[in-house]
């Protein structure tokens, strides 16, 4: 009854997304032994938690919220087996439950049989790293919040006498993301003039089926379908662009209940989003921009609101990018430390070799124009 009323609250997303708990007994002795051992170690462990087709072997409770995993426990026994290929049961599968959501903690059952307590060990430390880095992500983005707040507070009480006065290039005339201008484009009109920093935003992940009534799966395809699709693709967009293309087809696709966005939904998507909307061609793919953008220069840098909302730096414009790059040097931030503001504003645990090149990208600019 339960996921019944979820599905006609949500549509067909909530099947996709449907975490019904555990699913029956142990599939293996070796996935027995594991539980109990994690469980003497002070976690609470159930069986077979089922998230969509895939099956976790063991889900961990988060103890700082007990209806939500902390982690999924995944033994190499029977399950892996099963798989027909290294494919499958090493980057598919795994890959599709880390994009659910799911941090993974993998055991081989020849660490286990040799070693079973040093294996617990090292397991048992691993999901306390990842409990402290939840805390400490849940912290930021609560101080985050904060901060926010009392940034908003801020600018609602600049004097209007100085906002009245200042007269902006053609380029920014028009409607202003959120109703107010960059510090840069005051810079750029009046150096005279002290305008205040403008600290991000918040970003959070939209639902596409808050646009329509209901989502239909087997019409997606259909000429008939294209108004609900167009609806569902332009509030992406307004709640969550810049978007990249990549990420607007994904929401649609859950939306529909679809676990995974192959070519012809990516297409699909691509060709409605194209009619009706701006687009910037990057590296990483296409980015769609919502008619409140005028220019690449109104976009504000937009922290997570939450957990779901991370966004790895591919996922993020240049000029997103740029923006922030820029917020940071305005308050102050050294040149050798922008990279790792950068990171630790976006939400990275580690700064990957292609995210770094990516955020160089967005700074070097900043930086030449410095110097000239």
């Amino acid at each position: 009854m339960k996921h019944f009323l979820e599905f006609a609250e949500r549509g067909a997303i909530a099947i996709a997304e449907a975490n019904v708990g555990s699913l029956g007994g142990f599939d293996s002795p070796f996935e027995e032994q594991v539980a109990r051992a994690l469980s003497k170690k002070g976690w609470h462990v159930v069986t077979q938690v089922g998230v969509s087709s895939f099956r976790i072997d063991l889900g961990v409770i988060d103890p700082d919220a007990p209806g939500r995993y902390l982690a999924g426990v995944e033994c190499d026994g029977a399950t892996y087996h099963r798989s027909a290929t290294a494919r499958d049961r090493d980057m598919l599968r795994e890959q599709v439950l880390r994009g659910l959501g799911w941090e993974i903690v993998r055991i081989w059952s020849t660490d286990w049989w040799i070693n079973p307590v040093g294996t617990a060990e090292k397991v048992h430390a691993r999901l306390e790293e990842i409990l402290a880095e939840s805390r400490a992500k849940r912290a930021k983005l609560e101080l985050s919040k904060n901060l926010n707040s009392t940034v908003v507070e801020a600018e609602d009480n600049i004097p209007a006498t100085i906002e009245e006065s200042i007269e902006l290039p053609s380029v920014y005339e028009g409607e202003v993301g959120n109703g107010h201008v960059s510090q840069y484009a005051l810079k750029v009109s009046i150096e005279s003039v002290t305008a205040p920093v403008l600290a991000p935003v918040s970003y959070r992940k939209s639902n596409p089926l808050e646009a329509v009534a209901v989502a239909d799966p087997d019409a997606f395809f259909n000429p008939q379908y294209e108004e609900t699709l167009s609806a569902m693709i332009a509030h992406v967009i307004h709640q969550e662009g810049p978007v990249l293309d990549n990420i607007l087809a994904q929401r649609i696709a859950r939306a529909h209940g679809w676990v995974r966005t192959g070519a012809r939904i990516l297409a699909r998507v691509a060709e409605i989003a194209g009619r009706d909307h701006r687009t910037t061609l990057e590296a990483d793919g296409t980015f769609y921009w919502p008619s409140h953008y005028e220019t690449d220069g109104q976009v504000r840098f937009r922290r997570p609101s939450d957990g779901e909302s991370f966004r790895s730096v591919d996922e993020i414009s240049l000029p997103e990018l740029q923006s922030q790059a820029r917020h940071l040097i305005d308050v102050g931030t050294p040149s050798d430390g922008l990279l790792q503001g950068m990171a630790k504003e976006i939400g990275l645990q580690k700064v990957s070799a292609q995210s770094r090149a990516r955020l160089e990208q967005a700074i070097e600019p900043l930086l030449k124009a410095r110097e000239l």
